[in-house]
């Protein structure tokens, strides 16, 4: 089993981290998460309903409701990986 993921979290709080994985495949790493959690005081729940991911590159204008906006370093165009409230972006 294996997710292309990007671990996101806020650097204020080290109390909720967020995963940005694929949509098609967050059911699956949901339930592969939930199995092993074993006795450790986590909370996992999946926010698909919530958020949305948006890239913008080379400048281009960041969505005001934007949240949890970090660079995606896997290409050379200066691109941004962001967090937005479902459904804000048509």
């Amino acid at each position: 089993l294996m997710h292309e993921v990007f671990l996101i979290g806020r650097k204020e709080t080290d109390e909720e981290i967020y995963i940005d994985c694929d949509e098609a495949t967050a059911f699956e790493l949901d339930f592969h998460l939930k199995q092993y959690r074993l006795r450790n005081k986590v909370q996992i729940t999946n926010e698909t309903d919530k958020w949305q991911v948006v890239a913008a590159w080379n400048g281009a204008e960041i969505p005001k409701d934007a949240q949890f906006i970090f660079d995606d370093r896997r290409c050379d165009w200066q691109t941004r990986r962001m967090l937005v409230p479902r459904g804000s972006i048509p």
